[in-house]
Protein backbone atom coordinates (compact mmCIF):
# COMPACT_ATOMS: atom_id res chain seq x y z
CA UNK A 1 0.00 0.00 0.00
CA UNK A 2 1.32 3.83 -0.73
CA UNK A 3 2.11 5.58 2.43
CA UNK A 4 -0.59 8.10 0.84
CA UNK A 5 -4.17 7.25 1.02
CA UNK A 6 -5.89 7.84 -2.27
CA UNK A 7 -8.96 7.69 -0.47
CA UNK A 8 -10.76 10.42 -0.06
CA UNK A 9 -13.71 11.96 2.45
CA UNK A 10 -16.03 14.20 0.26
CA UNK A 11 -19.75 15.66 0.63
CA UNK A 12 -21.02 12.22 1.41
CA UNK A 13 -18.73 11.87 4.52
CA UNK A 14 -20.64 11.43 7.56
CA UNK A 15 -17.72 13.11 9.65
CA UNK A 16 -17.63 16.03 7.73
CA UNK A 17 -21.50 16.18 8.12
CA UNK A 18 -22.12 15.31 11.77
CA UNK A 19 -23.63 18.04 13.81
CA UNK A 20 -22.35 19.45 16.82
CA UNK A 21 -24.28 19.04 20.30
CA UNK A 22 -23.66 20.08 23.37
CA UNK A 23 -23.90 18.82 27.28
CA UNK A 24 -23.38 20.35 30.75
CA UNK A 25 -21.00 18.77 33.38
CA UNK A 26 -19.03 20.26 36.16
CA UNK A 27 -19.91 24.13 35.18
CA UNK A 28 -18.80 23.30 31.44
CA UNK A 29 -20.62 22.94 28.62
CA UNK A 30 -18.91 20.61 26.33
CA UNK A 31 -19.11 20.66 22.31
CA UNK A 32 -19.36 16.95 20.92
CA UNK A 33 -19.87 14.69 18.11
CA UNK A 34 -21.42 11.35 17.18
CA UNK A 35 -20.54 9.28 14.22
CA UNK A 36 -21.52 5.54 13.81
CA UNK A 37 -23.83 2.95 15.51
CA UNK A 38 -25.10 3.51 18.62
CA UNK A 39 -24.93 0.08 20.02
CA UNK A 40 -21.30 -1.39 21.38
CA UNK A 41 -18.73 0.53 23.56
CA UNK A 42 -18.08 3.54 22.84
CA UNK A 43 -14.61 4.87 21.27
CA UNK A 44 -13.83 8.42 23.28
CA UNK A 45 -11.32 10.30 20.98
CA UNK A 46 -8.37 12.88 23.13
CA UNK A 47 -6.79 15.23 20.77
CA UNK A 48 -3.38 16.59 20.59
CA UNK A 49 -2.67 19.90 21.74
CA UNK A 50 -4.23 22.94 19.84
CA UNK A 51 -6.82 20.77 18.14
CA UNK A 52 -9.91 21.06 18.15
CA UNK A 53 -13.00 18.51 16.58
CA UNK A 54 -12.46 19.90 13.69
CA UNK A 55 -9.07 18.97 13.58
CA UNK A 56 -9.70 15.18 13.33
CA UNK A 57 -9.30 13.77 9.60
CA UNK A 58 -12.75 12.63 8.41
CA UNK A 59 -11.17 9.56 6.31
CA UNK A 60 -10.08 8.52 9.51
CA UNK A 61 -12.93 9.29 11.57
CA UNK A 62 -15.46 7.50 8.89
CA UNK A 63 -13.11 4.75 8.63
CA UNK A 64 -13.00 3.59 12.32
CA UNK A 65 -17.25 4.51 12.72
CA UNK A 66 -18.47 2.30 10.34
CA UNK A 67 -18.52 0.00 12.91
CA UNK A 68 -18.67 1.35 15.95
CA UNK A 69 -20.06 4.60 17.97
CA UNK A 70 -17.23 6.99 17.65
CA UNK A 71 -17.08 10.20 19.90
CA UNK A 72 -15.17 13.65 19.52
CA UNK A 73 -15.31 16.22 21.90
CA UNK A 74 -13.49 19.29 23.08
CA UNK A 75 -12.19 19.80 26.60
CA UNK A 76 -12.37 22.02 28.98
CA UNK A 77 -11.64 25.72 27.21
CA UNK A 78 -10.76 24.39 23.66
CA UNK A 79 -12.32 25.06 20.95
CA UNK A 80 -16.33 25.22 20.98
CA UNK A 81 -16.45 24.13 25.14
CA UNK A 82 -16.86 26.68 27.96
CA UNK A 83 -14.52 27.00 30.93
CA UNK A 84 -10.66 27.62 31.30
CA UNK A 85 -8.15 24.92 30.11
CA UNK A 86 -7.08 23.18 33.01
CA UNK A 87 -3.09 23.46 33.40
CA UNK A 88 -2.21 19.57 34.34
CA UNK A 89 -2.76 16.93 32.35
CA UNK A 90 -4.87 14.54 35.40
CA UNK A 91 -7.07 17.78 35.52
CA UNK A 92 -7.66 17.29 31.64
CA UNK A 93 -8.46 13.42 32.55
CA UNK A 94 -11.05 14.52 34.94
CA UNK A 95 -12.57 16.72 32.07
CA UNK A 96 -12.56 13.81 29.95
CA UNK A 97 -14.83 11.44 32.78
CA UNK A 98 -16.53 14.18 33.82
CA UNK A 99 -18.27 14.39 30.05
CA UNK A 100 -18.31 10.60 29.75
CA UNK A 101 -20.73 10.83 33.42
CA UNK A 102 -22.49 13.87 31.53
CA UNK A 103 -23.67 10.97 28.93
CA UNK A 104 -24.18 8.36 30.93
CA UNK A 105 -21.46 6.28 29.47
CA UNK A 106 -19.99 3.97 32.22
CA UNK A 107 -17.01 2.40 30.44
CA UNK A 108 -15.16 3.81 26.73
CA UNK A 109 -12.41 2.74 24.36
CA UNK A 110 -9.92 5.62 24.36
CA UNK A 111 -8.23 6.91 21.22
CA UNK A 112 -5.70 9.37 22.17
CA UNK A 113 -3.15 11.30 19.80
CA UNK A 114 -0.10 13.24 21.17
CA UNK A 115 -1.21 14.81 23.89
CA UNK A 116 -4.43 13.38 23.96
CA UNK A 117 -2.45 9.75 24.09
CA UNK A 118 -1.11 11.42 27.92
CA UNK A 119 -4.61 11.93 28.91
CA UNK A 120 -5.85 8.56 27.92
CA UNK A 121 -3.02 7.01 30.08
CA UNK A 122 -4.23 9.67 32.81
CA UNK A 123 -7.73 8.47 32.46
CA UNK A 124 -6.70 4.62 32.74
CA UNK A 125 -4.33 5.30 35.79
CA UNK A 126 -7.39 7.56 37.61
CA UNK A 127 -10.38 5.33 36.86
CA UNK A 128 -9.36 1.90 35.14
CA UNK A 129 -12.84 0.66 35.29
CA UNK A 130 -13.89 3.06 33.45
CA UNK A 131 -11.65 1.67 30.35
CA UNK A 132 -12.00 -1.20 28.29
CA UNK A 133 -9.14 -0.74 25.42
CA UNK A 134 -6.78 2.23 24.61
CA UNK A 135 -4.96 2.94 21.39
CA UNK A 136 -2.13 5.10 21.63
CA UNK A 137 -1.09 7.10 18.72
CA UNK A 138 2.04 9.40 18.04
CA UNK A 139 1.97 9.49 21.75
CA UNK A 140 3.92 8.96 25.05
CA UNK A 141 3.06 7.81 28.57
CA UNK A 142 5.65 10.69 29.59
CA UNK A 143 8.38 9.93 31.60
CA UNK A 144 10.24 7.23 29.36
CA UNK A 145 14.22 6.63 30.14
CA UNK A 146 16.09 7.53 27.49
CA UNK A 147 13.45 9.25 25.74
CA UNK A 148 15.44 10.70 22.44
CA UNK A 149 14.78 14.09 22.45
CA UNK A 150 13.29 15.80 19.60
CA UNK A 151 14.49 18.33 17.64
CA UNK A 152 15.09 21.90 18.49
CA UNK A 153 12.90 23.44 15.48
CA UNK A 154 9.84 21.43 16.65
CA UNK A 155 9.65 23.40 20.09
CA UNK A 156 9.96 26.48 18.24
CA UNK A 157 6.96 25.51 15.26
CA UNK A 158 4.57 23.56 17.47
CA UNK A 159 4.19 26.68 19.77
CA UNK A 160 3.60 29.55 16.98
CA UNK A 161 0.51 29.56 16.29
CA UNK A 162 1.61 31.65 13.01
CA UNK A 163 3.39 28.71 11.83
CA UNK A 164 0.67 28.03 8.99
CA UNK A 165 1.14 25.47 6.71
CA UNK A 166 4.76 24.49 6.29
CA UNK A 167 5.23 24.08 9.71
CA UNK A 168 2.47 22.09 10.28
CA UNK A 169 4.13 19.51 7.39
CA UNK A 170 7.32 19.89 9.06
CA UNK A 171 5.36 18.64 12.21
CA UNK A 172 3.47 16.09 10.71
CA UNK A 173 4.40 14.65 8.26
CA UNK A 174 8.11 13.40 6.77
CA UNK A 175 10.11 15.98 4.85
CA UNK A 176 9.88 14.09 1.30
CA UNK A 177 8.06 13.99 -1.65
CA UNK A 178 5.66 11.22 -0.32
CA UNK A 179 5.24 12.63 2.89
CA UNK A 180 4.47 16.18 2.28
CA UNK A 181 1.85 14.88 -0.92
CA UNK A 182 0.02 12.74 2.19
CA UNK A 183 0.03 16.26 3.55
CA UNK A 184 -1.65 18.10 0.79
CA UNK A 185 -3.73 15.40 0.69
CA UNK A 186 -5.26 15.61 4.23
CA UNK A 187 -5.66 18.98 4.21
CA UNK A 188 -7.62 18.36 0.68
CA UNK A 189 -9.75 16.56 3.16
CA UNK A 190 -10.65 18.65 5.73
CA UNK A 191 -11.65 21.49 3.57
CA UNK A 192 -14.78 19.57 2.49
CA UNK A 193 -16.62 19.80 5.36
CA UNK A 194 -20.46 20.11 4.46
CA UNK A 195 -22.18 20.64 7.64
CA UNK A 196 -24.55 23.71 8.37
CA UNK A 197 -22.10 25.50 11.01
CA UNK A 198 -19.25 27.69 11.06
CA UNK A 199 -16.11 25.92 11.53
CA UNK A 200 -14.59 26.05 15.18
CA UNK A 201 -12.32 28.99 15.62
CA UNK A 202 -8.60 28.41 16.66
CA UNK A 203 -7.91 28.04 20.16
CA UNK A 204 -6.74 31.25 21.61
CA UNK A 205 -3.45 31.97 23.34
CA UNK A 206 -3.90 30.98 26.85
CA UNK A 207 -5.32 27.68 25.92
CA UNK A 208 -1.65 26.84 24.44
CA UNK A 209 -0.33 28.05 27.26
CA UNK A 210 -1.56 25.94 29.54
CA UNK A 211 -1.66 22.97 27.17
CA UNK A 212 2.08 23.89 27.20
CA UNK A 213 2.48 23.68 31.16
CA UNK A 214 0.50 20.43 31.08
CA UNK A 215 2.48 18.99 29.11
CA UNK A 216 5.96 20.13 30.33
CA UNK A 217 4.89 19.68 34.57
CA UNK A 218 3.55 16.12 33.64
CA UNK A 219 6.97 15.17 31.92
CA UNK A 220 8.66 16.83 35.12
CA UNK A 221 6.88 14.82 37.26
CA UNK A 222 7.78 11.69 36.18
CA UNK A 223 4.29 10.68 33.83
CA UNK A 224 2.62 7.91 33.70
CA UNK A 225 6.02 5.37 32.26
CA UNK A 226 6.35 4.11 36.01
CA UNK A 227 2.58 3.16 36.34
CA UNK A 228 2.02 1.38 33.52
CA UNK A 229 2.92 -2.03 34.65
CA UNK A 230 0.53 -1.55 36.79
CA UNK A 231 -2.32 -1.07 33.95
CA UNK A 232 -3.88 -4.23 32.74
CA UNK A 233 -5.73 -3.00 29.74
CA UNK A 234 -5.19 -4.33 26.09
CA UNK A 235 -3.22 -1.38 24.22
CA UNK A 236 -2.30 -0.66 21.26
CA UNK A 237 0.60 1.78 21.08
CA UNK A 238 1.07 3.22 17.47
CA UNK A 239 3.29 6.04 15.44
CA UNK A 240 5.08 6.71 12.68
CA UNK A 241 8.80 5.87 12.19
CA UNK A 242 9.41 9.38 11.61
CA UNK A 243 7.80 10.87 14.30
CA UNK A 244 9.69 14.15 14.98
CA UNK A 245 7.41 15.50 17.63
CA UNK A 246 7.42 11.83 19.85
CA UNK A 247 9.30 9.59 19.35
CA UNK A 248 8.16 6.16 18.23
CA UNK A 249 10.94 4.93 20.70
CA UNK A 250 8.26 5.95 23.52
CA UNK A 251 6.15 3.44 21.59
CA UNK A 252 8.35 0.76 22.07
CA UNK A 253 8.98 1.03 25.36
CA UNK A 254 5.78 1.70 26.71
CA UNK A 255 4.40 -1.62 24.88
CA UNK A 256 7.27 -3.41 26.92
CA UNK A 257 6.22 -1.90 30.23
CA UNK A 258 2.71 -2.61 29.83
CA UNK A 259 1.78 -6.05 30.41
CA UNK A 260 -0.86 -5.96 27.09
CA UNK A 261 0.62 -3.46 25.05
CA UNK A 262 1.11 -3.82 21.30
CA UNK A 263 3.40 -1.67 19.00
CA UNK A 264 3.08 -1.04 15.66
CA UNK A 265 5.81 1.54 13.95
CA UNK A 266 4.57 2.37 10.75
CA UNK A 267 7.10 3.02 7.36
CA UNK A 268 7.36 6.43 5.92
CA UNK A 269 5.55 8.19 7.67
CA UNK A 270 5.36 10.82 10.96
CA UNK A 271 2.84 12.08 13.95
CA UNK A 272 0.39 12.35 11.66
CA UNK A 273 0.38 8.99 10.55
CA UNK A 274 -2.75 8.01 11.38
CA UNK A 275 -4.07 10.66 8.47
CA UNK A 276 -1.78 10.00 6.35
CA UNK A 277 -2.32 5.97 6.66
CA UNK A 278 -5.91 6.32 7.58
CA UNK A 279 -7.47 3.40 5.75
CA UNK A 280 -4.90 1.58 6.95
CA UNK A 281 -4.83 2.72 10.70
CA UNK A 282 -8.17 2.63 10.99
CA UNK A 283 -8.70 -0.67 9.98
CA UNK A 284 -6.11 -1.50 12.24
CA UNK A 285 -7.97 0.03 15.24
CA UNK A 286 -10.87 -1.63 14.34
CA UNK A 287 -8.84 -5.15 14.40
CA UNK A 288 -7.67 -4.51 18.04
CA UNK A 289 -10.99 -3.26 19.49
CA UNK A 290 -12.64 -6.21 18.37
CA UNK A 291 -10.45 -8.62 19.90
CA UNK A 292 -11.80 -10.31 22.66
CA UNK A 293 -8.86 -12.04 24.35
Amino acid sequence: MSAVEQSSAGANSPANATITKRIEAKGISFAYREIGPASGTPLLFLNRFRATMDDWDPLFIDRVAKTRRVILFDSTGVGLSSGDTPASIPAMADAAIAFMDALGIKQVDLLGWSMGGMISFAVAIAQPDRVRRMVIAGSTPAGVPNSPPAPPKVAEVATNPQSGLEGILYLFFPETAEGRAAGMAHFGRMSKNTRAEAPIPPNKPEVFRSQAIAIQTYRQAGGGFPKLSGLKHPVLLANGAHDVMIPAFDSFAAAQQLPNGKAIIYPASGHAFLFQLAERFADDVNVFLNETN
